[in-house]
């Protein structure tokens, strides 16, 4: 990481990284049940790291990252988790994170902003893709089924994410489901490293996504 927060990203190897509990708690904390992946999903991968540290056959990566910051005490250096996989999808390499954490009792200060560059830095050079997905709350659904101040709050992060340099893809309607609860809309973002069309992006991002949680209600576009 570039700026004087003196973080990086350490790539959790397994079981036994001594990283991974702090990890899981900043996950659990940050992210409302709704969604959060079963633990099954967790055991899975953290079993798939420990069997083949790389790759599966098909190429598709699966990272989940510590990010770490010096501290007195080296087993409180984790101050926030990251989530990605890299994958091909319609006839290229992009990327999808998953989940992107900080301890709350470390926000405020860029770790966030210097976690989110490197992932994308990462997702471009390591992985070889031409754009980054993720998901985000939409805050027009937020203030339905919540209150104007999470609506706010939703607003806010993605403003955050546009000052990092990603666009929101409007005019679809995406139905996110981690499979043990109900599923619910969230909106849609990408960080592309080269030009990209929305109606490119809306084509890898219905290729990416499985049972139709995505379509188009509009215009596409990206802002």
């Amino acid at each position: 990481m570039k700026s004087g927060t003196g973080a990086r990203l350490h790539e959790v190897g397994g079981w036994r990284d001594r990283r991974l509990p702090r990890v899981l708690d900043i996950w659990q904390r940050s992210f409302p049940p709704r969604e959060q992946m079963p633990l099954s999903w967790w055991v899975d991968l953290l079993n798939a790291r420990e069997n083949s540290p790389s790759s599966p056959g098909d190429g598709t990566r699966r990272v989940l990252l510590a990010v770490v910051a010096p501290q007195d005490d080296p087993n409180e250096d984790v101050c926030g988790m990251a989530y990605y996989e890299a994958f091909a999808c319609g006839g290229e390499r992009i990327g999808w994170l998953y989940y992107l954490a900080v301890d709350p009792r470390r926000r405020g200060g860029g770790i966030g902003r210097d976690a989110y560059r490197d992932v994308a830095e990462r997702v471009q050079g390591e992985d070889g893709c031409g754009v980054l997905f993720f998901e985000v709350e939409d805050p027009a659904e937020v203030a339905r089924t919540q209150d104007a101040a999470a609506a706010d709050l939703a607003r806010r992060r993605i403003a955050w994410y546009r000052r990092n340099g990603a666009r929101r893809l409007s005019g679809v309607r995406y139905i996110q489901s981690v499979g043990w609860q109900s599923g619910f809309e969230m909106g849609l973002m990408l960080h592309a490293f080269a030009e990209i069309a929305p109606e490119r992006a809306f084509a890898l991002v219905r290729a990416a996504l499985e049972n139709g949680a995505v379509e188009q209600i509009g215009p596409l576009g990206l802002d």
